[in-house]
């Protein structure tokens, strides 16, 4: 049996790309440079751990259970991370495209691969996907999709550019690095402790017209005889109401410069 077969070089390439996407598009609507080296993430160490990991487990030649396993953990290291730094936009679609990925994995033990994908992607001959799968041996924690598998259509089956094989976690992924890296230059964060709550989102907006104060609403006190103020009300519009046939209608000069309005 041959060697194991590696992962293409060209899968850090997609995160590269996606990255450069996200700065991009931010950048061009306005985001600042500086807040890339001004962001500081929270339990950073964490996903600095995991991300190694999977760098270790996808670059090398070891595949077997342990992969797995370490997969999973690495997975997991991450994922907790994101759950610190939920705050900033797009990490919840980080999350979930991990979480894709984490359900088939969990599940067989490793990462179904399709043959006929692998064929696709130029990775294995024609003859070698009509084969027996057994004989294929993959890198990191993924194997040889067989019907035995379940939820294979979680697992790796898009041929992509450059010999590599996606799933669709993975393109969910990329959204999502793209996602992150545009809130970040454009400060897309959540305050942390922010009131998040309807009452708290429509506080600015007052409690209505009966109570709000401002310029041309004034809240009467409680001991306030509401219909005696009614009454002055409506004897001083009398008293300034304009008299028939003085010339002052609507729209007219006032003697003291203002304009007049009949009520």
């Amino acid at each position: 049996m041959p060697g194991a077969l590696r992962s293409s070089a060209m899968v850090w390439l997609y995160p590269v790309l996606a990255i450069a996407i996200g700065l991009g598009v931010g950048l061009a609507n306005g985001g600042i440079p500086d807040r890339i080296l001004r962001f500081r993430p929270e339990a950073w160490p964490l996903g600095a751990a995991g991300i190694a990991i999977e760098a270790i487990l996808w670059s090398t030649g070891w595949g077997n259970g342990w992969a797995s396993l370490l997969d999973i953990v690495a997975t997991l290291m991450i994922v907790a991370f994101l759950v610190f730094n939920i705050r900033v936009g797009g990490v919840v679609v980080v999350i979930v495209a991990l979480s894709l990925n984490l359900v088939p994995t969990v599940l067989n033990w490793g990462t179904p691969t399709s043959v006929a994908a692998l064929a696709d992607a130029g990775r294995i001959t024609a003859a070698q996907a009509k084969g027996d799968p057994g004989r294929i041996s993959l890198s990191g924690p993924r194997h040889p999709a067989t019907d035995e598998d379940r939820l294979t259509f979680l697992g790796e089956t898009i041929a992509m550019p450059g010999g590599v094989v996606m799933s669709f976690g993975d393109i969910v992924l990329l959204v999502g690095i793209a996602l992150v890296a545009h809130a970040i230059v454009r400060a897309r964060i959540l305050r942390q402790g922010m009131d998040r709550s309807y009452r708290s989102l429509v506080a600015p907006l007052g409690r209505g017209p009966m109570t709000r104060s401002g310029p041309a609403v004034r809240t009467l006190p409680e001991d306030t005889d509401r219909r005696r103020y009614d009454d002055t009300v409506a004897d001083n519009v009398r008293t300034f109401r304009t008299p028939a046939g003085s010339g002052m209608d609507r729209g007219s000069a006032h003697p003291d410069g203002r304009r007049g309005r009949r009520p």
